[in-house]
């Protein structure tokens, strides 16, 4: 992610990089939901994860 890692992140850069992750999320929650139930949803875990992660990077920072 390069850029999303830098410390040095201005306060209205992580508003609207965590309103992104946010939008992200909510969709990949939606479509998880609308999945049939038999499929694999470790894809969608792993990605939610990865976001939840990087939401708390950012949050720390």
């Amino acid at each position: 992610m390069g850029r999303f890692d830098n410390n040095k992140l201005q306060v209205n850069e992580k508003r609207m990089i965590l309103q992104h992750y946010k939008a992200i999320k909510e969709t990949l929650l939606e479509l998880q939901e609308e999945t049939m139930n038999n499929l694999d949803y470790s894809a969608f875990e792993r990605t939610i994860e990865f976001i939840d992660n990087k939401v708390n990077l950012i949050k720390n920072s």
